[in-house]
């Protein structure tokens, strides 16, 4: 199957070190790259609960350490989506958030990203699209990262 490059239209992140940036990632243990030409790939789990998730893991960059985290998976087009809008979680210093160099955090473990599914069969494969939405407790501006990256099932 020929998958079309959705992440070409996708943007660099700023440069600039006082710039509030935040890079998105995958993995339950260790941060994996997603990389920006999209063929990075999440592993669907299982949870404990019945429900299958994809991680999610950010690194946040000139953001204080207590944020809001909203993760979004649609599908590349943009009309699917996976997730719900109302999952958030907080994370600050020492309760998910590490710090990692000079005005730098980064998570502890991955997050769930809780996928409104019935089956893996109806995600692997397939190229979607992550976004973080970052919401400072300061009341400041959100700031988001994107990517898209492709579904896999590496379970037996």
């Amino acid at each position: 199957m020929s998958l079309p490059d959705a992440a070409a239209e996708l943007p660099a992140p700023p440069r600039d070190a006082s710039a509030r940036v935040v890079e998105l990632a995958t993995g339950a243990r260790t941060w994996q790259e997603l990389p920006r030409d999209g063929t990075g790939r999440a592993e669907v789990v299982l949870g404990p609960q019945g429900g299958y998730h994809v991680f999610g893991r950010v690194r946040l960059h000139g953001l204080a350490p207590d944020v809001t985290l909203r993760f979004r998976v649609t599908s590349s087009d943009g009309a699917r989506v996976l997730t719900d809008d109302r999952d958030t979680i907080r994370r600050v210093t020492g309760r998910g958030l590490l710090a990692v160099g000079d005005g730098t955090f980064e998570s502890t473990s991955g997050e769930l990203v809780i996928l409104q599914i019935r089956s893996p069969a109806e995600v692997v494969g397939q190229r979607w699209r992550m976004e973080v939405q970052v919401m400072p407790a300061d009341q400041s501006a959100p700031v988001t990262a994107e990517c898209a990256f492709i579904i896999v099932d590496d379970e037996p």
